[in-house]
Order: C-alpha cells, then sequence, then structure tokens
C-alpha cells in the first residue's frame, strides 16, 4: 500500500516510535557530531558565539561548559551578555517544548487538512486556559532561509496574513526585532527573535515571537507608540521552525498558543468535535499556509533584495554558510586545512 502523502509529517511522539535508553524515552537518539574545535576552550567559544548573529544556543552550550570548569563567565562577557544569554535560555527552552511536544501525553488530537496539504495537532491546556496548536507544512522549491526572510519581511506581512493590517519594525538587531502588529481588534507589541539551531539537536532555523506590551529589556531606547486598540494576552505566543529538506525545499512548523477567555469558552472547545476544532482553526491550518507559500513564490526578487539588505541580513549569511557547509563544528574538517588528513594517515600541520 503507497504511503499518504503526510505520512513523512508525523512527529515521531505522535506515531509513538519512541527509541529507549538510559535517561528513558525520547523523540530519537542524540546527533553525533565531531568535537567543537573551541571546546578546549570554551570562553572564547562563548564570546564568539554571542557575536555571532543567531548563535544564543551555541552560546548557552558553551556558557554551560565554562560553569562545568569553575570559571567564571563574567571574565569573558559582560554581565549584560550573560543576562541576556540567559534570558534567551529559558526563552529557547519553553518555545522548544511548545514546537515539539510530546503528542503521545497531554490530549493531543490529531488531523490532516487535504486543502492545504498539512498535518496539524491540538490540545486545550487548562492550567493556562489556552488552546494550543501545532502544524506542519511542507514547501517545496524554497529554501528555509528564504522561507524566514519572506515571513520577517515586516513590508510585506499583511501579503501573507490577511488580519495583521500593518507591521511597524521599532527596533532591529542582526538576530532579534521588535514589531507593532496592528490588527482589526487588537494593537500588539511583539519580539522575534532569530536561532540558527540548524548544526543543533532541533537542526532547524527558529522564530520565537512574544508579546512584549510594556517593551523589551533587549531593545531598552525603542520607542513603544501608544495602543489604539486592546493588546492580546501575554500568555499569545507563536513558534515557527524552518527545517531544510532535500532540493532546496522547508518543512515549517507552526506552533501557537491562543488564550480561551472564559469557562463557557473553554467548555465549548473542548465538547466541540476534531471537525469543528478544525473549522475553527481554519486561518491557521488552512488559509495562512495556502498564502504563505503562494506569497514566497510571487515575490522572489523582493525577498532576495530584502535577505541580502535588511537588518538580519548578517543572520541569513550566517544560516546560509550552515546550509552550504561552510560552517558549524560538524563541518570544520571541511575548510579547516590543519584537520585533513595527510598521505601517511596523520592530520598535516
Amino acid at each position: 500500500m503507497p504511503q499518504a502523502w503526510w505520512s513523512g509529517m508525523l512527529p515521531r511522539s505522535y506515531c509513538q516510535c519512541w527509541m529507549r535508553g538510559r535517561e528513558g524515552m525520547k523523540l530519537k537518539w542524540p546527533l553525533l557530531s565531531e568535537e567543537d574545535h573551541d571546546e578546549a576552550d570554551p570562553g572564547s567559544a562563548l564570546l564568539a558565539a554571542l557575536e555571532r548573529p543567531g548563535g544564543q544556543v551555541q552560546a548557552l552550550r558553551h556558557l554551560k561548559a565554562v560553569m562545568d570548569c569553575g570559571v567564571d563567565p563574567l571574565k569573558y562577557i559582560t554581565a549584560e551578555q550573560l543576562s541576556r544569554t540567559l534570558r534567551t535560555g529559558r526563552r529557547f527552552d519553553d518555545f522548544m517544548v511548545m514546537a515539539r511536544p510530546d503528542f503521545s501525553t497531554g490530549g493531543w488530537s490529531a488531523g490532516v487538512n487535504e486543502e492545504s496539504r498539512l498535518w496539524f495537532a491540538y490540545r486545550i491546556d487548562r492550567s493556562s486556559r489556552s488552546l494550543q496548536a501545532v502544524v506542519v507544512q511542507d514547501i517545496q522549491g524554497i529554501d528555509p532561509v528564504r522561507a524566514v526572510a519572506g515571513y520577517c519581511a515586516a513590508d510585506f506581512f499583511s501579503k501573507h496574513s490577511d488580519d495583521i493590517q500593518s507591521c511597524t519594525v521599532l527596533a532591529n538587531a542582526p538576530d532579534a526585532a521588535l514589531w507593532n502588529q496592528v490588527r482589526e481588534s487588537t494593537d500588539d507589541i511583539a519580539q522575534v527573535d532569530f536561532v540558527n539551531a540548524l548544526d543543533e539537536p532541533l537542526g532547524a532555523i527558529m522564530l520565537m515571537i512574544h508579546p512584549q506590551p510594556d517593551g523589551s529589556p533587549d531593545f531598552p531606547r525603542a520607542c513603544i507608540p501608544g495602543p489604539c486598540r486592546p493588546a492580546r494576552s501575554r500568555s499569545s505566543r507563536q513558534c515557527i521552525t524552518f527545517t531544510p529538506l532535500p532540493r532546496d525545499s522547508v518543512r515549517v512548523h507552526v506552533a501557537a498558543t491562543a488564550l480561551l477567555c472564559d469557562e463557557k469558552m473553554l467548555q465549548e472547545v473542548e465538547r466541540a468535535s476534531k471537525e469543528d476544532v478544525a473549522k475553527l482553526l481554519r486561518p491557521l491550518v488552512a488559509v495562512w499556509p495556502m498564502r504563505f507559500d503562494a506569497f514566497l513564490r510571487a515575490h522572489c526578487e523582493e525577498l532576495i533584495h530584502w535577505e541580502a539588505f535588511s537588518a538580519q541580513a548578517p543572520f541569513y549569511a550566517v544560516c546560509r554558510g550552515y546550509l552550504a557547509g561552510q560552517a558549524g563544528p560538524k563541518r570544520l574538517a571541511s575548510w579547516r586545512p590543519w584537520t585533513t588528513p595527510a598521505s601517511n594517515g596523520s592530520p598535516q600541520r
């Protein structure tokens, strides 16, 4: 029997294809990679990761190595850099759980949307009184970096997200931005963090989008405009990952959390059938994926320009280096001459 088109999208935890080890159940085996060339000097590696756009995950790894050696990290980085690294680390852990949940526990329900050819799952979280949803979509012929640049091109946001009336950039950094997004009923300040986790177990580029109605500590000088409409709940967050696929394609995971305002609404969604919830989620599971796919194809030239000249251009360049095999610890042997095997089998010096 031929496999369904969506079979490759199913998360391991949903299929219950678990691998067991000493630590118990895991989604997959840890990735085996060459030893990072900076491990012998984790302090310098920590500083280099912080200076590299999108290097937050690598910085966390090196920070742990520094502390495991009993060395004060302030020997290498400033207190402000340390505070931001720890803050980003806690955020990354939360968003990792959000983007890659354990679908075998927690009351998840799953389905397939034939209209947009994607897989989705949802659940009600009573502790936070929220509806959580994860959508998995494959986009053929568009690479992950171009897809990220397309989503984060604020000037074009309303072309793929019709609920957004305007998206204004309040502040920019090579791997972060502060947006003012105005919808028909809300006026929100949101921060987006760009994370390069292509060489980490996640194997993807991640966008962490979270509300900052009072401004962000990462952008203390940003001018926050007065709201013209109410803001959405602080618990309304979104996480998007872009995983490379063969032939310059990408798998997009969209994880979103929406607050259910009152007990009545919570009970109505709990009692609703899967078909009714799918209708409720239609903007996320049917409308937006097709619009985003079409947008990426229709605005290819503009997005090439945006990737090259936007404030996040250094981040996109780093990610392209990883995808091309010209950067990242697993690929150092291909371009560091002293690690190339000599004819006698010993490393060249």
